[in-house]
């Protein structure tokens, strides 16, 4: 007897049209060539198979070289231009997290909706499919045309590519917490999420709701997962204490001491010894060393060093550049934000403040839809919808608590796009809420032809709501410009400002502040004049 395919036919339809029209757009409004903040840095690095700046993007500058080498012919003005490519990559790497999220959006949205029995018999099989696919369309490219996305997916940077590997730890997660016998799955999810970290370290943040999703899968296989985890811990407990007492016994003291080349054993002997002893070990065991692969491609960063390409940020082919590189040295220590303080609620009002403004407020509102629903989905989809909560939060207000950043505008400005991932996840529950306003409509117009067609048809346009707010939003293109980057603002508004001078900063801080707030800021900004 024949299984049917876990993904559906309209599944697969919602991510192809989703990574289309997404990648379409992106093309058309793609930075033509080299842009400002780290785009000449990264494209070097790139072209010439280099080191950017710390943790070093090893995989993120693999991939860029083959698209450089597989696009070379393209020119700008008759001169070679590897820029292109590798903002063609962006392109590319942000259109396909917008299509597996539109995948996952469709395919679990269809659980959603049957373990509502009563609305899912309303409906039929093949509205559910049609609902499930537009509403998977809808937040795919609710995604892909907000501000933040759309301006990180046409220009050199990391970013995009580091909600695909997010995008990809969920997909692969989710489709582990439907079938756990398959435990293929799961070796996926902690795989991707290695090497995902080698191309972005915040990525590290979706642990926590990997860890939420297996216990409430399988609470003996989480409690295997913490058994294991707990020597690691002690491992890296104790050679952090060895390091800052200077000993060669730290792993940290480098590869020319015995101390490394025993917690390097050490971190591959626990796995192996629980593949042997616990009770769930033979996925316990495989699903951390594959994810040591994962992050493996670190290594990469060496030999790529030994070659004394142009950009070779902190000569890694050494141990003390090496460290440099996959620690962030250069960045300054983490010094966590108190929670119990008004600066802190200043800090979660401006995060949502920009949630809000990669959506229309009506359309960020309708990710509180699902809350109303969550009583009738059943078990095994709360369980989703708390992980799912879980790496929202993880990857918001963990995160930001971690970053603890100042709420002035360049900074704001500047670490805004490390929040996409917080956005990918919202985008998650706004599919949800679509689909089940659909579908509750639907079950008071019985099944009426007019209504359906245009309910969909209008889920379908939402997303091209925010195209219109790119180009028309006098309030964004004041602030922080339009997202596209095919020849009027390169580097978004960092080119304006210089041109503007202080006359633009107090024009930008008016629009932001209150003017009470105002006068108080812009006496103590320094250097007027």
């Amino acid at each position: 007897m024949n299984k049917e395919p876990f993904f559906r036919k309209s599944d697969w339809i919602a991510c192809l049209v989703t990574f289309a029209v997404s990648l379409t757009v992106y093309v058309l409004t793609l930075q033509p060539t080299l842009g400002l903040e780290d785009s000449g840095e990264l494209i070097v690095a790139s072209d010439y198979l280099g080191v950017p700046h710390p943790p070093g993007y090893p995989i993120w500058t693999l991939l860029t070289w083959f698209f450089q080498w597989v696009f070379h012919s393209v020119t700008f003005h008759g001169h070679p231009n590897p820029a292109w490519a590798v903002n063609l990559f962006s392109a590319v790497a942000g259109a396909a997290a917008c299509g597996v999220l539109a995948l996952l959006i469709s395919r679990s949205g269809m659980d959603l909706l049957r373990g509502m029995k009563k609305e899912s018999s309303m409906l039929g099989e093949k509205t559910e499919s049609l609902f499930c696919a537009a509403a998977g369309i809808s937040g795919g490219l609710l995604l892909a045309f907000g501000q933040g996305m759309w301006s990180q997916a046409v220009i050199a940077e990391v970013y995009t590519f580091n909600i695909f590997f997010q995008s990809m730890v969920l997909l692969f997660l989710y489709r582990w917490m439907v079938e756990p016998e398959k435990s293929k799955w799961l070796l996926l999810c902690t795989f991707a999420f290695g090497l995902g970290i080698t191309n972005h370290q915040t990525l590290m943040f979706m642990g926590l709701a990997m860890a939420i999703g297996i216990l409430f899968r399988d609470w003996r296989l989480g409690r295997d997962f913490i058994i294991t985890c707990i020597p690691l811990g002690i491992m890296v407990a104790a050679t952090t204490v060895l390091n800052e007492k200077g000993s060669n016994w730290s792993w940290l003291a480098g590869w020319d001491h015995i101390g490394f080349w025993v917690w390097t054993a050490y971190a591959i002997i626990i796995p192996l010894i629980a593949t042997f002893t616990l009770p769930k070990g033979k996925i316990v065991g495989p699903a951390l060393l594959v994810m040591l692969i994962g992050l493996s491609f670190y290594l990469y960063m060496p030999f790529s060093s030994d070659q004394n390409p142009p950009i070779n940020w902190g000569y890694p082919r050494t141990w003390q550049g090496f460290m440099h590189a996959i620690t962030r040295g250069q960045y300054e220590r983490v010094k966590l934000a108190h929670v119990f303080t008004p600066r802190f609620l200043q800090q979660i009002g401006t995060y949502l403040m920009d949630l809000r403004s990669q959506f229309y407020g009506p359309i960020a509102l309708l990710a509180a839809i699902p809350v109303l629903f969550c009583w009738k989905v059943g078990k095994k989809n709360i369980a989703w919808l708390v992980t799912t909560l879980v790496a929202f939060l993880s990857v918001g207000i963990i995160f930001m608590i971690l970053q603890n950043p100042k709420t002035d505008i360049q900074n704001l400005f500047i670490g805004r796009v490390q929040y996409i991932q917080s956005h990918a996840i919202y985008v998650i529950w706004l599919g949800y809420g679509i689909l089940l306003l659909m579908a509750w409509l639907e079950s008071l117009v019985k099944n009426n032809p007019i209504t359906k067609i245009g309910g969909v048809a209008l889920v379908l346009l939402l997303p091209f709501a925010l195209i219109y707010k790119n180009y028309n939003d006098t309030s964004q293109l004041k602030i922080v410009g339009g997202a596209e980057q095919n020849g009027h603002d390169f580097g978004w508004q960092f080119g304006n400002w210089q041109l503007q001078g202080v006359d633009g900063v107090e024009e930008d801080m008016q629009a932001w502040y209150s003017p009470e707030e105002f006068e108080k800021q812009w006496a103590a900004y320094p250097n007027k004049n």
